[in-house]
């Protein structure tokens, strides 16, 4: 599943970014973290991620785990209407987030928010574990409520 990330960590020498179609990488169940550090990762880009689904809030929180010197984090959310949410809420709010290493963390980027508390949960964690961020930029598509 993590074939290419798992033995080869020195390639993703500066930007890793996983495309819309990443339903392969998360297909059979993902680890809490990379058999193997991606340590020279500096750069994080994650397209059409549903907060809404248990496999891609696993993978996302994988990679945060797995990525202790990335220095950017750009996420575009995609809203999955047919998925029910709450499996991937009792999930996040079961994480452990003191075990994100983001300490080199300055910049996220967070695109096509709803306001879903997945989504409030999600950045809640983010900003307790990032002690150099120096810029969140959110863009939301409606008003950032917490209601769903």
């Amino acid at each position: 599943m993590f074939f290419i990330l798992d033995f080869h960590p020195y390639l993703l020498t500066k930007s890793l970014y996983f495309p819309p179609n990443k339903q392969s990488l998360v297909a059979g169940g993902v680890s809490e973290r990379l058999a193997t550090a991606l340590i020279y990762l500096k750069h994080l880009k994650l397209s059409y991620v549903s907060l809404d689904v248990l496999s891609e809030v696993s993978f996302i929180l994988c990679l945060l785990r797995s990525s202790p010197n990335v220095k950017t984090i750009e996420i575009s959310f995609f809203h999955e209407q047919r998925v029910d949410a709450s499996l991937a809420y009792k999930f996040l709010v079961a994480q452990d987030s003191s075990d994100l290493n983001l300490n080199q963390l300055v910049k996220v980027k967070l695109e096509y928010l709803n306001g879903t508390e997945n989504e409030m949960h999600f950045i809640k964690a983010l900003l307790e574990n990032v002690p150099k961020l120096e810029t969140l930029e959110i863009d939301s598509i409606g008003e950032l409520n917490g209601d769903s």
